[in-house]
């Protein structure tokens, strides 16, 4: 089952990760769950 976090960051930072989320094509969500898997998965999933 997915769990699910809550998250509140300043605006600099979202707006960072919303830059390089539309860079990769996905969204800011997506973007981190990329670089949560990437970090703590031995094999993670590139969305």
């Amino acid at each position: 089952m997915a769990q699910r976090i809550n998250l509140s960051i300043d605006d600099d930072l979202f707006n960072s990760l919303k830059k390089d989320a539309a860079e990769k094509g996905c969204t800011v969500n997506v973007y981190l769950i990329t670089i949560l898997e990437k970090l703590y998965k031995q094999n993670p999933f590139d969305y």
